[in-house]
């Protein structure tokens, strides 16, 4: 009976949850929000990173 209850339970909410995230953008932005800050910052990172390695090679190939 009680399993019954908590799988039913389960059910119904997941399928609400997913009827809103379909019918909200909004609701869509914010739970997404997250991934893509993370994707900027590791962007930035990667740039940021590439420059460096750029500028040493730039720096090690100068005639002395």
């Amino acid at each position: 009976m009680i399993t019954n209850f908590i799988i039913g339970s389960s059910v119904i909410l997941a399928l609400a949850f997913v009827i809103a995230w379909i019918v909200s953008p909004e609701l869509r932005r914010r739970i997404e929000s997250p991934k893509h800050a993370f994707q900027d910052q590791l962007e930035s990172y990667n740039r940021h990173c590439h420059d460096e390695v750029t500028e040493r090679e730039v720096e090690s190939n100068e005639p002395r």
